[in-house]
C-alpha cells in the first residue's frame, strides 16, 4: 500500500505540473531583483481552477488505486490530505 501511495503522490504532482504548464506556460521565478514565489506552488494552493485540480486528483487516484472518488471525497483529500482511509 505504501508504494501505491508513493506512486499516487508522484503521479499527482506530475499531472498537476503538466496541467499548469499546458495552461499557463513557463513563468519566470523572478522579475528583476524582486524574487517571487514559485508560480506552480502559488497556483496549487490558490482557489483558482479548483474543479480542474479536483478532476486531476480523481483521475490520478483512479489510475493508481482503481477506486473512483466522488467530487466531495476528492475535495476532502485536496484540502485535508489522507486523514481517513478511502481505499
Amino acid at each position: 500500500m505504501l508504494i501505491r501511495e508513493h506512486n499516487f503522490y508522484y503521479s499527482l504532482l506530475y499531472d498537476l505540473k503538466e496541467h499548469f504548464g499546458y495552461k499557463y506556460g513557463q513563468t519566470p521565478n523572478n522579475e528583476g531583483n524582486k524574487v517571487r514565489q514559485e508560480p506552480f506552488q502559488t497556483w496549487l494552493i490558490a482557489p483558482a481552477d479548483i474543479n480542474e485540480k479536483i478532476g486531476i486528483l480523481k483521475r490520478t487516484y483512479n489510475r493508481i488505486f482503481h477506486v473512483e472518488l466522488t467530487d466531495a471525497e476528492a475535495y476532502d483529500i485536496y484540502k485535508n490530505g489522507f486523514g481517513r482511509k478511502i481505499v
